[in-house]
C-alpha cells in the first residue's frame, strides 16, 4: 500500500509540472482541494489521489510571482504552526504583487464562545458533528472537536489575530476578515461549497494580500 501511494503521489507531482510546463501564468492555486475541481484553478493536495500533488508546506513548483491567487479551505488547520509558516512564505512568494490569499479554518475564538454561551447554537453544533461521526456527549465535544477530532491534533488551532500576526510576519498586508463566500475580490467569491450550514457560525474567512 505505501509503494503503491508513493507512486500515485509521484505521478501527482509530475502531473503538476507537465501542467506547469504546458499553461501560462497567472495560475490560481488551491491547497487542500483533494477531488475537487474548480474552473480556472489548479486544485493541489498532499493526498495521495490527488491529480495534482503538492505538499505546500515544501517550496512550491510555482515560478516566483506566477500566482495570482491562493486559497485553501479547511486545510490550514491540519498543518503544524511552524509547516504553516512555511506555507505563507511559499504562498508569499509564488503570489505576484497584488496577489490575493484567502484561508477558512474553524475559529478557535468563535468555538470557545459557543461552548461557553451554550444553549441551542452549542446544541445544533454538536448536532453537526455527530452528524459527521463525532461522538457528541457534553457541551465540552465542542472544543475537543476543535483540537483533537478530524485530525486536527496534527496541526494548529486558529482564530483571528493568531493567523493575521502570522501572515503579516510572513510578508503579506491589507488582512481581513471576511464573510463566508464574501469577497471584494470577485474570483474569491462563493468558494465555501464544502462548508456546511451549521459549520458557519464557527468558521472563520481571512484574506490578505502580498504588496
Amino acid at each position: 500500500m505505501r509503494a503503491r501511494n508513493a507512486a500515485r503521489k509521484a505521478w501527482g507531482v509530475v502531473g503538476l509540472r507537465r501542467l506547469l510546463a504546458r499553461s501560462e501564468a497567472p495560475y490560481r492555486v488551491e491547497l487542500g482541494s483533494g477531488h475537487i475541481r474548480r474552473e480556472g484553478w489548479v486544485a493541489t493536495d498532499v493526498w495521495s489521489h490527488a491529480r495534482y500533488h503538492m505538499d505546500a508546506t515544501r517550496p512550491w513548483p510555482f515560478p516566483h510571482g506566477s500566482v495570482s491567487h491562493v486559497y485553501g479551505d479547511n486545510m490550514i488547520e491540519h498543518v503544524p504552526l511552524e509547516g504553516a509558516r512555511a506555507l505563507f512564505r511559499h504562498a508569499f512568494r509564488a503570489l505576484r504583487p497584488g496577489g490575493r490569499i484567502r484561508l477558512v479554518t474553524p475559529d478557535a475564538r468563535k468555538c470557545g464562545e459557543i461552548y461557553l454561551r451554550g444553549g441551542d447554537q452549542a446544541a445544533a453544533l454538536a448536532a453537526a458533528h455527530r452528524g459527521a461521526g463525532t461522538r457528541m456527549e457534553h457541551d465540552v465535544d465542542l472544543l475537543r472537536a476543535l483540537l483533537i477530532e478530524y485530525e486536527h491534533d496534527r496541526g494548529y488551532a486558529w482564530d483571528f489575530e493568531s493567523l493575521s500576526s502570522e501572515l503579516v510576519a510572513a510578508g503579506f498586508e491589507a488582512i481581513e476578515r471576511c464573510a463566508l463566500e464574501q469577497s471584494e475580490d470577485p474570483v474569491l467569491r462563493g468558494l465555501e461549497s464544502r462548508v456546511l450550514p451549521i459549520d458557519r457560525v464557527a468558521m472563520l474567512a481571512i484574506e490578505a494580500q502580498r504588496p
